[in-house]
C-alpha cells in the first residue's frame, strides 16, 4: 500500500498546484488535462516496472519540474528587468548543457555558417569596401588615352603629352604620372630585382602620402639633367638596409648607377598595387628603360592619375581633358589624331575587373548561412515538439507568449554568440586558408585581414542569424495550443501537424537554397573545364623559362643587347639534354603585352583610323621550341641580323583582319619599338593567346630580336629531361655571360598558363566549396527531420508491420514522404537558379547560364545525396519489431 500511498501523495500535491492555477486562469479545460495528463505520466512509470518514488521523479523530469518552473515564474515577477535577463541566460545555459549533443550540433553548424562568411567578407571588405588608403580617395581618378578606330580604351599617355595636361588642367588640385619598371639592386648583398616604379613628383601629392624620413620628390628631381634621387619602402629598408637611420643622402647602386636616398616611405603605402609588391620609387627623368620615349608623343606608356578639386564634378573635368586633348590634336596632328582622353574613378579601376567574382562568392558563401540557419531552426523547432509540455505548463502557471518567446530568443541568441565566437576563430584559419587559393593579381590583397571591421561583421551576423533561426521556432512553439499539446503528450505523441509542416517548409526551403548554390557551382566547374580545354597556341610542356633584365648604363645601346642575348643563348643551347632554345618578348600568357601602331605600305589609311596589334620580339628557333605552327611562309633564321632587311612574321588572325582577301607574304609594314622600319611579311604563323585562355587571339607581329632588341628578355629552353634539374645549371649559363645580372622567374612554361587561370579557378574552388558543404548541409537536415518522424512513428510503423505490412512497403513509405518534401523543394530552387545565375554570366566561358547539363547533373546528384539520407532511417523503420513498439507505447 505504501507505493500507492505515494502515487496518491503525489497526485494529490500537484492537483493543489494545478488548482491554484486553475483559479488563476480560469481555464477548466486545461485544468482537467493536467490532471488527466499527470495520472498518465505516472501511471505509464509505474507499469514499466518503476517504484512510485522512482515514478515521481520521473513524471518530475518529463513534465518539466513543476514546482523549479512555478518558483523561477515567482521570482522572475518581482526581479528587476536586468535580473529576469540573466535569469533567462543562465536558464538557457541550463538548457544547453542538459542537451550536449543538441548544443554541439548547432554550434558547430553555426560556427561553420559564420566563419566562411566572415572570412569572405574580410576578402570583400579589403578589395571592395574599403575605400583607398589614401585622403579622400573618391576623389582620385585615373586618365587614359583612347583610340576609338582600334577599339582601345585603356592606353597609357605620352611624357610630352602628360606635361600639357598638367600645366593647362585647372580641375585638379595634383596630377602625377607613373610606369612599373624592374630595377636590379646592387652592392648591398647579392645582386636582386626589385619591383619599381618611375614617377612623376606630383604622384605623391595626388596620394597624399609623406615619407616617414627624409623627403618626398620634388619638381626640380623631373628635370633633365637633375641628380638621381630614390625613394625606397620601410620594407626594403628594413630588409636590405638593416633599418640603418643613416641611409638618407646615401648612395645606392641601381642598375649600376649611383642612386641617392632622399626619402622612405612608410609600410602601408603601396602603389600602385600589385604582387609583388613595389619597394623603389625613381623620377622618369632617370628611368633609362623608357627613355627613348620621353621626347616621343606618340609613346603611350604612362599611367597617370589625378585628384579633382573638391566642388569640381568628374563631368567638369572630363570635359576640360577632352577640350585639352582637341588643343593637341591641333598643335601635333601626326601623334594625336584619332586618339581621345577619359577619365574613371580609380577606386573602379582597381577593383571593377573582379567586383562581379567577389560579390558572387559572398553571395554563394551567405547562401551557406542560410542553410546553416534553417538546419538549425529545424533543429530548435524539433526540441521545442520535445518541449510542448515543458511550454504547456510554463503557460499554465502564468508565464505569457512574450516571456516564453523572450525565454526561448534568449537561447538562440546564446547559441549565435557562441556560435559567433568560434565562427571568428574558424574565419582567422580561414583567411589565411584562402590566402593560398587567392590569385596573385587580385588587388589590394595585402589588406586582407580579420580586423575590427570584420568582427564587428562577425558579432552583427551572429546577432542577426539568433533572430533568423530563432525567432520562427519560438513564434510557432508559443502559437500552438495548449490544450492541444497536452492531449498529444497525453497519447504519448508529442508532434504535432502543424510542426511536422513547419518542418517540411523549412527542409524544402534548405532543398531550395542547395539547388542554387549547386546550379552556380556547376556552371563554374563546367566554365572552368571548358577553359581548360582551350589550346593557348603552342605547346608548354617541357619548356623551362628564365628572365633577366639588363642595365642599360652597362647595356645602354640595342646592339650590346643583342650581344649579351646571343652569347647567353648559345650557352644554354649547350647544356646536355636541351633541344633548342629562344629568347622572346614579352612571353605569351605572361601578362606582359606591347601593343604599338602600324601601317600597311601601300595602303594609306587616315590618321584617325590608326590600327595597332600586338609586339614581340623573338630569336630564331622560337616557333620551334613553342611548337607553333608555320602555316604559311618561313620562320625566322641566323641570316635575320641587325643588318639585314626588315622582316616580320604575323600571326592567323592579323592575315584574316587585315588581309582578307590576298596573300599578305612579301607585302611590307611599318613600325616598330622604339623606332619604326618598313619589314617585309615573310610568314604566318598560328595565333598564340597572350594574356589569358578566355581572351580572343589578337593580331601579333613577330620581329627577329637583333632588328628589334630588348633590354628585358625571357630564356625559353626545351628539354628532354627533367626541368627541374635544368633550373640550376640555366641559371648558371645565363650568369656567366654577366655575374653580376640577377636571374629571375625560372620556372616551367605550364607555370605561365597556370597563373592565367588563377581567379576562375579560386571563384570555382570556393564556390564548389560552398556547395559541397550546401549539399552535406542539406543532407543532414532531411536525414535528421526523416531520423525525428521515424522514431516519433515507431508506434504506427510497429501497428502497420503487426497487420502484415512488408519491410519493403514500410521502406517506400517513409522515402517516399521525404522526398516529397525534396521535390517540393527541387522546383523553386530550380527556378530560382535559372533568375539567379544571370547576374555572374560574364563569369563563365563556353557555357550558358541555362546550361542543360549542368542543371541535370544539379539535380541528380540532389536526389542522390537525398534519398541517401531517407534512406538510412527508412532502413532503420523497417527493422522495428512490432511488438517492443506496441509495448513501448
Amino acid at each position: 500500500m505504501k507505493p500507492r500511498n505515494s502515487v496518491e501523495w503525489f497526485r494529490t500535491s500537484v492537483s493543489r498546484i494545478i488548482g491554484i492555477f486553475a483559479k488563476r486562469t480560469r481555464d477548466a479545460e486545461l485544468d482537467a488535462e493536467l490532471h488527466a495528463h499527470l495520472d498518465a505520466l505516472t501511471e505509464k512509470y509505474i507499469q514499466r516496472g518503476m517504484s512510485a518514488d522512482e515514478a515521481r521523479h520521473a513524471a518530475r523530469r518529463e513534465f518539466g519540474g513543476i514546482e523549479q518552473i512555478k518558483q523561477e515564474y515567482r521570482e522572475s515577477s518581482r526581479l528587476p528587468i536586468v535580473e529576469v535577463l540573466l535569469q533567462d541566460l543562465r536558464y538557457a545555459l541550463r538548457a544547453l548543457r542538459k542537451n550536449p549533443g543538441f548544443s554541439a550540433v548547432a554550434i558547430l553548424t553555426l560556427a561553420l555558417g559564420i566563419g566562411t562568411n566572415t572570412a569572405i567578407f574580410s576578402i570583400v571588405n579589403a578589395v571592395l569596401l574599403r575605400p583607398l588608403p589614401f585622403p579622400h580617395s573618391d576623389r582620385i581618378v585615373e586618365i587614359y588615352s583612347t583610340l576609338p578606330s582600334a577599339g582601345v580604351t585603356k592606353n597609357g599617355i605620352s611624357y610630352l603629352n602628360f606635361n600639357d595636361f598638367q600645366a593647362q588642367s585647372r580641375s585638379f588640385e595634383a596630377i602625377g604620372a607613373f610606369h612599373d619598371t624592374d630595377i636590379t639592386l646592387t652592392g648591398s648583398g647579392e645582386p636582386e630585382i626589385i619591383p619599381g616604379a618611375a614617377v612623376t613628383s606630383g604622384l605623391f601629392s595626388v596620394l597624399g602620402v609623406q615619407p616617414i624620413a627624409g623627403r618626398s620628390m620634388s619638381a626640380t628631381d623631373d628635370q633633365p639633367g637633375a641628380a638621381p634621387v630614390v625613394l625606397i619602402s620601410e620594407r626594403l629598408w628594413r630588409k636590405r638596409f638593416g633599418a640603418d637611420k643613416n641611409i638618407i643622402g646615401k648612395q645606392i647602386k641601381l642598375d649600376r648607377r649611383s642612386f641617392s636616398v632622399a626619402g622612405i616611405l612608410p609600410k602601408d603605402f603601396q602603389f600602385p598595387f600589385q604582387q609583388p609588391p613595389i619597394d623603389l620609387w625613381l623620377p622618369v627623368q632617370q628611368d633609362t628603360q623608357f627613355k627613348d620615349l620621353l621626347p616621343r608623343r606618340g609613346g603611350h606608356y604612362l599611367s597617370v592619375v589625378a585628384r579633382i578639386k573638391p566642388g569640381v564634378a568628374a563631368q567638369q573635368a572630363q570635359a576640360e581633358l577632352e577640350s585639352i586633348q582637341a588643343n593637341l590634336i591641333k598643335q601635333y596632328p601626326a601623334d594625336n589624331v584619332g586618339w581621345g582622353v577619359r577619365l574613371t574613378p580609380l577606386q573602379h579601376e582597381i577593383v571593377g575587373n573582379v567586383q562581379v567574382e567577389l560579390l558572387v562568392l559572398l553571395s554563394a558563401v551567405a547562401l551557406v548561412l542560410l542553410i546553416a540557419c534553417v538546419n538549425v531552426a529545424n533543429l530548435l523547432l524539433t526540441r521545442a515538439t520535445a518541449r510542448s509540455r515543458e511550454l504547456a505548463v510554463r503557460a499554465a502557471l502564468g508565464a505569457g507568449k512574450r516571456r516564453i518567446v523572450r525565454q526561448l530568443l534568449t537561447e538562440s541568441l546564446l547559441l549565435g554568440v557562441i556560435g559567433g565566437a568560434l565562427g571568428a576563430l574558424t574565419a582567422w584559419w580561414a583567411v589565411d586558408a584562402f590566402a593560398k587559393f587567392l590569385p596573385d593579381d587580385l588587388p589590394r590583397i595585402h589588406a586582407i585581414q580579420v580586423d575590427v571591421w570584420v568582427l564587428s561583421f562577425a558579432v552583427l551576423l551572429s546577432l542577426v542569424v539568433s533572430l533568423l533561426f530563432g525567432l520562427a521556432p519560438a513564434l510557432h512553439a508559443t502559437s500552438t495550443n495548449l490544450v492541444d499539446s497536452l492531449k498529444e503528450g497525453t497519447r504519448g505523441s508529442s508532434d504535432g501537424g502543424s510542426r511536422r509542416r513547419m518542418r517540411g517548409i523549412l527542409i524544402a526551403s534548405e532543398v531550395a537554397l542547395a539547388v542554387i548554390l549547386l546550379a552556380g557551382a556547376g556552371l563554374l566547374l563546367h566554365s572552368f573545364e571548358e577553359l581548360q580545354t582551350v589550346s593557348p597556341g603552342f605547346r608548354a610542356g617541357g619548356v623551362l623559362t628564365a628572365s633577366a633584365a639588363l642595365p642599360q648604363s652597362q647595356y645602354a645601346k640595342g646592339e650590346d643587347w643583342a650581344r649579351f642575348y646571343g652569347q647567353a643563348l648559345e650557352r644554354v643551347k649547350s647544356l646536355p639534354g636541351v633541344i633548342d632554345a629562344a629568347v622572346v618578348a614579352p612571353v605569351p600568357m605572361s601578362g606582359g603585352r606591347i601593343n604599338i601602331a602600324f601601317a600597311i605600305d601601300g595602303k594609306p589609311r587616315a590618321p584617325e583610323d590608326r590600327v595597332s596589334a600586338e609586339y614581340c620580339t623573338v630569336s630564331a628557333g622560337f616557333f620551334d621550341v613553342l611548337k607553333i605552327p608555320l602555316l604559311r611562309g618561313r620562320t625566322f633564321n641566323e641570316h635575320d641580323a641587325a643588318t639585314a632587311r626588315k622582316v616580320a612574321i604575323i600571326s592567323e588572325s592579323f592575315a584574316q583582319r587585315y588581309f582578307s582577301d590576298e596573300n599578305p607574304i612579301g607585302q611590307h609594314m611599318s613600325f616598330g619599338f622604339p623606332e619604326q622600319a618598313s619589314r617585309e611579311i615573310v610568314g604566318i604563323v598560328g595565333d598564340v593567346k597572350r594574356a589569358s585562355l578566355d581572351d580572343p587571339p589578337e593580331p601579333t607581329m613577330y620581329v627577329p630580336y637583333e632588328q628589334g632588341p630588348m633590354w628585358f628578355m625571357t630564356f625559353a629552353v626545351r628539354t628532354a629531361g627533367s626541368l627541374s634539374a635544368l633550373e640550376s645549371p640555366l641559371r648558371e649559363q645565363i650568369q656567366e655571360t654577366d655575374k653580376n645580372l640577377p636571374v629571375v622567374d625560372v620556372q616551367p612554361m605550364t607555370e605561365y598558363l597556370h597563373d592565367s587561370v588563377a581567379q576562375p579557378r579560386f571563384r570555382t574552388f570556393l564556390v564548389g566549396l560552398f556547395g559541397l558543404v550546401a549539399l552535406i548541409l542539406a543532407a543532414v537536415g532531411i536525414y535528421g527531420v526523416i531520423s525525428y518522424t521515424v522514431a516519433q512513428r515507431t508506434q504506427e510503423i510497429g501497428l502497420r508491420m503487426a497487420l502484415g505490412a512488408a519491410p519493403s512497403q514500410v521502406l517506400s513509405l517513409v522515402v517516399r514522404q521525404g522526398m516529397k518534401v525534396v521535390l517540393l523543394g527541387l522546383v523553386p530552387g530550380l527556378i530560382f537558379s535559372f533568375a539567379l545565375t544571370r547576374f555572374f554570366e560574364s563569369l563563365l566561358f563556353g557555357i550558358t547560364t541555362s546550361d542543360p547539363l549542368t542543371y541535370a547533373g544539379t539535380i541528380a546528384i540532389l536526389i542522390g545525396v537525398s534519398l541517401l539520407a531517407c534512406y538510412i532511417p527508412a532502413r532503420r523503420a523497417m527493422r522495428v519489431d512490432p511488438m517492443i513498439a506496441l509495448r513501448y507505447e
